[in-house]
C-alpha cells in the first residue's frame, strides 16, 4: 500500500493529466512541485533530526565522560593539595624539632666549651704550680744533698775522688 505522500503525488499527477485548461495545468504543476519539495524537505528534516538525536546522545556520552574526568582530576588535585599540606606540616615539625634539638645542643656545647676553657686555665695554673714545685724540690734536694754528703763527695765520680785524695 502506498504512503499518504505517494498517494497525494499520484492524485496530483492524475489531475494534471485530466486538466483541460493550461492555467489549471500550470497551477497543478506548481502544486506538484511544491508537494515534491515538501516531501524532500520532510525527508531531510527527518534525517537531520535523526542525526541531531544521535549527536545529542553522543554529546551526552561525551559530557558524562568529561564530568567523570573532571571529578577524577579534581579528586587527584585535592589529594595533591592534601599531600602538599601534609608535607609542609611534617617539614615544619621536623624543622622545629631540629631547631629545638640544635639549640639544646648549642647550649650544652657552650657549657662544655666554657668548662673546657676554665679547665685549660686551671691546667695552666696547675702546670705552673708543678713547675714551681719541681724547681723547689730540685733546689731543696741539692741543698739536702750538700748538707748530708761530705764536700769530697760533691759532683763527679766518687771513685775518682778517692783515688785523687790518696795521691796527696
Amino acid at each position: 500500500m502506498p504512503s499518504p505522500t505517494e498517494q497525494t503525488d499520484e492524485e496530483i499527477l492524475k489531475l494534471i493529466r485530466s486538466a483541460q485548461h493550461d492555467g489549471e495545468k500550470a497551477t497543478l504543476m506548481v502544486l506538484y512541485q511544491i508537494n515534491r519539495n515538501l516531501i524532500q524537505n520532510t525527508e531531510m528534516t527527518t534525517e537531520a533530526l535523526a542525526k541531531i538525536r544521535s549527536a545529542e546522545k553522543e554529546f551526552a556520552s561525551h559530557r558524562e565522560d568529561f564530568d567523570k574526568h573532571v571529578q577524577d582530576e579534581t579528586a587527584l588535585f585535592n589529594k595533591g593539595i592534601g599531600a602538599w599540606k601534609t608535607l609542609s606540616i611534617v617539614s615544619a615539625v621536623v624543622a622545629s624539632v631540629g631547631v629545638y634539638i640544635l639549640s639544646g645542643h648549642l647550649g650544652d656545647l657552650k657549657t662544655v666549651m666554657a668548662a673546657n676553657a676554665s679547665q685549660d686555665v686551671e691546667m695552666k695554673r696547675l702546670d705552673s704550680t708543678v713547675r714551681v714545685l719541681e724547681a723547689v724540690v730540685d733546689r731543696n734536694s741539692r741543698i739536702i744533698m750538700e748538707r748530708l754528703l761530705p764536700n769530697s763527695y760533691r759532683g763527679g765520680d766518687p771513685m775518682e775522688r778517692k783515688n785523687q785524695g790518696s795521691d796527696k
